[in-house]
């Protein structure tokens, strides 16, 4: 069954950062979701993996950047 609403959960965290790593062919998670969740929130950086399904690695050259730099801002 569906999970239910996830916006509350999601929004609940506005107040963090976050960096949203996303297959671009993901069937779980659509670029327009990934932009709704942009829209909504204001320190979120998205890294999108070309041609990757759900879920990226995460030792995608571009996706170790991004956290890379997500964990440098967060740390100063």
């Amino acid at each position: 069954p569906p999970p239910g609403d996830l916006w509350p959960p999601f929004l609940s965290l506005k107040q963090k950062p976050l960096l949203l790593v996303r297959g671009e062919t993901s069937d779980l998670l659509s670029a327009e979701t990934a932009a709704r969740m942009a829209e909504r929130h204001p320190d979120l950086t998205e890294v999108c993996v070309r041609g990757t399904p759900h879920a990226p690695t995460l030792d995608e050259p571009e996706v170790e950047l991004a956290i890379d730099e997500f964990l440098a801002r967060i740390d100063s």
